[in-house]
């Protein structure tokens, strides 16, 4: 499950470079982000626990952000 967990991460990484100019706007999402890295590196939580969350996060935040 190492190596899963290590090649998942990277899937991640190669993702994310593609979405950085598109990702980059607003504190709110930067302090996302700054709440999943910490989770996966320092507390070393599941990666695919941590992309759940941060989907049901981004999700509840679009949807506030569009009803208000």
């Amino acid at each position: 499950m190492r190596g899963v967990s290590a090649a998942v991460v990277g899937v991640i990484a190669v993702v994310s470079l593609d979405l950085v100019p598109e990702g980059n706007v607003g504190l709110a999402k930067c302090r996302h982000r700054g709440h999943c890295f910490l989770l996966i590196v320092w507390l070393k939580r599941d990666v695919a626990l941590v992309a759940v969350g941060a989907i049901a996060g981004g999700v509840t935040y679009s949807l506030v952000r569009a009803f208000t």
